[in-house]
């Protein structure tokens, strides 16, 4: 069997002195494989990206136990120096606000060859800028283009084309159509999944939309709170669903065949270190019973068929 491009193994994300944001957290993405990690914001779906390419959002915040693995090797205890070789030649990052990560002074063309200077590869450059903008269905101009006179799927567009400069082996995508219109979203959608194909590329996508999941996500994760709630093949996890967590996320999508009312998960995900005891989920479950739920935290459990799940209640009618 071919390893994994990524894999995290029991990993755990906390704030020095405080609590675990993201704890025991393990899941892998296959060379060509697009694999989706779904949940409410304040999840840690994004924070587990950021462990991945080892960025964080403040200084005390970091790894506190598992392994990140990358090709087989642990990223996990790396340098700064080290990381920064990594980002952006092996691991490319596409995040949800292009505007906010494009540079308003610098024309597009210049901005995707910025990996490759700093990479120190420096040959054909204007060459290889417009072979990815070629990549990613934008014409030659756009290279002389500023973000301002850009839309937002040329701009999305463009930070594709710069993760891909340097031909990484993973692509992790932060809602990448999260700030794009409904119309625009198809085409970025079609063109990650054509991307995965054409490169072989590993892709992880974040998000909390369960739809695009569904049609762009050969496997999928399930997090709640900081841990993964369930997982398995998402056209199995969609048919089927057996955390309370999930089920209540696929509620939530509006489907007038079946209700005319848009259903929403009482209460709100737990701040780190807020969690109830017992099982994270428990206040919010319509199934949940004061034993086991509300006393013993619940293990992730592989069933028969492979796909995994932290419910006490799984099994039960």
């Amino acid at each position: 069997m071919t390893p994994p491009v990524l894999a995290l193994r029991n990993l755990s994300v906390a704030i020095q002195g405080g609590p675990r944001i993201v704890e025991d957290v393990s899941l892998d993405v296959a060379a060509g494989e697009m694999v989706g990690l779904v949940g409410e914001s304040g999840s840690g779906k994004s924070m587990t990206a950021y462990a991945a390419l080892g960025l964080f959002p403040a200084p005390r915040v970091r790894i506190e136990a598992g392994a990140i693995l990358l090709e087989g090797r642990d990223l996990a205890m790396l340098s700064q120096k080290e990381w920064r070789a990594l980002r952006g030649s092996r691991i490319g990052m596409v995040f949800q606000d292009p505007a906010g990560f494009l540079d308003p002074v610098l024309p597009a063309g210049r901005q995707i060859a910025e990996a490759l200077i700093v990479h120190g590869d420096r040959r054909g450059l204007a060459a290889r800028v417009r072979a990815l903008l070629a990549q990613v269905d934008l014409p030659e101009s756009v290279a002389l283009r500023y973000p301002h006179e850009l839309s937002g799927g040329q701009k999305q567009r463009v930070l594709i084309a710069a993760a891909l400069a340097m031909r990484p082996v993973l692509l992790i995508a932060d809602e990448p159509t999260t700030a794009l219109d409904v119309s625009v979203q198809a085409g970025i959608l079609k063109l990650l999944d054509g991307l995965r194909q054409e490169l072989g590329l590993a892709v992880l996508l974040i998000s909390h939309d369960l739809a695009i999941v569904a049609q762009t996500c050969t496997r999928v994760f399930v997090m709640y709170a900081g841990q993964i709630v369930e997982s398995g093949p998402t056209e199995a996890v969609f048919a089927a669903p057996r955390h309370p967590y999930t089920q209540g996320l696929l509620a939530s999508l509006l489907d007038p065949q079946v209700r005319s009312e848009l259903y929403a998960i009482p209460g709100t995900v737990p701040a780190a270190g807020m969690s109830p005891p017992g099982c994270r989920f428990h206040p919010r479950c319509p199934r949940a019973r004061a034993d086991p739920c509300a006393l013993r935290p619940p293990v992730l459990t592989m069933r028969a068929d492979g796909r995994m799940d932290r419910c006490w209640l799984a099994d039960a009618d």
